[in-house]
């Protein structure tokens, strides 16, 4: 039985030393970074409204956070919040395609860590619930940048007989 305690143990210890942290854990948390004027420039892909959500009629959010590098890059992606799963896939997702390469390099010159609220709203056909403002001021996740996802859904009929 020790021969497989100690496998064990080197295992974990080997596992441990292959694990390469960012240094990023104890950036403070920058909020509403991406609504200052540096970031004007860059191009946010809205989040796919997931159809696991669209054909169950749910709306929810979604906040991430993650760092930004000096050389635009983004790490550390962590969901901080999500009302789904499939909501923080699609928002991890997007976040990622966002135009950050094309960004002037030195836009900052440290790491900065924020967040990032995605607010998702399936819309039927004619109705107008998913309210821009009403998506901003939602507060079941947390975070000032907001990006709102509205996705609309068809009301199909069938007819007897036809």
């Amino acid at each position: 039985m020790k021969p497989h305690v100690l496998t064990f143990l080197g295992l974990l210890v080997l596992t441990g030393c292959n694990t390469t942290p960012t240094g990023h854990t104890e950036l403070p948390l920058t909020e509403a970074e991406l609504l200052t004027e540096k970031w004007q420039q860059l191009k946010r892909v809205e989040p796919l409204y997931p159809l696991e959500s669209a054909k169950a009629d749910k709306d929810g959010c979604v906040t991430l956070a993650y760092v930004i590098t000096p050389d635009n890059l983004v790490e550390d992606i962590q969901v901080l919040e999500a009302s789904n799963r499939y909501f923080a896939r699609e928002a991890k997702k997007a976040l990622s395609r966002w135009n950050w390469s094309q960004l002037k390099k030195g836009t900052i010159a440290n790491p900065v860590k924020t967040r990032t609220r995605f607010e998702f709203c399936i819309e039927k056909q004619g109705e107008k619930q998913c309210d821009i403002t009403a998506l901003v001021n939602n507060k079941t996740c947390n975070g000032a940048d907001v990006v709102p996802v509205v996705g609309k859904k068809t009301v199909t009929r069938t007819y007897p007989g036809k």
